[in-house]
């Protein structure tokens, strides 16, 4: 971020430097498209490992001929969990609760927790791999997206159409009337990826579906949206 100040004894000089240093920085934004950390604090990094156990628990679960429907159901791992009113999947998959791969979608009410933050939506599509959560496909009217920045203080927050959380990476990517702030500046596109480790935003060009990414950033002392 580039901060500007006012010298009393050479006014032109500093303008002249403020200018070069706003062109720079904004050029250098349109050759790598991709924006500077939202915060300047780490997250909380996302204990989950296969080792660690995956527990399933519902007020109540059917067995029926091509599926497994599981009621008012919370999947959780390590410090990630995912409810909903209505869990299903499967049969196939749901024989033994065998999580090696498979798709479970959540209805409903549905609520991922992660450190320091949540993910809330009508929809879920979550997937396991090697009995490990390591995708989570959402969808709302928005989906929402919220993670404390520990240092700040602030909340990130964003919505979407659509949320893909990457547990392995730790990413989410906003899609579809995207929008993102850290509590301070403000991010709009069709397509936002926010890096929960270090707080970084990235917008490509070839997401944004031939429209243009809205920067709002406030002035000094300015209150927070």
């Amino acid at each position: 971020m580039v901060y500007f100040a006012r010298n009393p004894h050479n006014n032109k000089a500093t303008l002249a430097t403020s200018l070069s240093m706003l062109l720079l920085s904004f050029t250098m934004l349109l050759l790598s498209f991709a924006l500077q950390p939202v915060a300047y604090a780490q997250g909380s990094r996302l204990q989950i490992s296969r080792t660690q156990e995956i527990s399933v628990d519902a007020q109540s679960f059917e067995s029926l001929k091509d599926k497994m429907v599981l009621h008012q159901a919370r999947i959780a791992q390590g410090d990630l969990s995912v409810s909903a009113d209505e869990v299903t999947t499967d049969q196939a998959i749901a024989k033994g609760f065998n999580f090696d791969n498979g798709h479970w979608t959540f209805h409903n009410s549905v609520k991922i927790i992660l450190p320091q933050g949540q993910v809330t939506a009508d929809e879920a599509q979550i997937t396991f791999s090697k009995k490990l959560l390591s995708k989570a496909v959402i969808t709302g009217k928005p989906a929402k997206f919220q993670q404390l920045i520990v240092k700040s203080g602030r909340l990130a927050q964003g919505h979407a159409d659509s949320i893909e959380y990457d547990v392995v990476k730790g990413t989410v990517h906003l899609a579809n009337n995207a929008y993102l702030t850290d509590g301070q500046t403000e991010f709009s596109g069709a397509s936002l990826k926010y890096n929960m480790q270090n707080q970084t935003v990235v917008a490509d060009a070839s997401e944004q579906r031939g429209g243009r990414v809205h920067i709002i950033i406030p002035p000094p002392g300015s209150t927070p949206p």
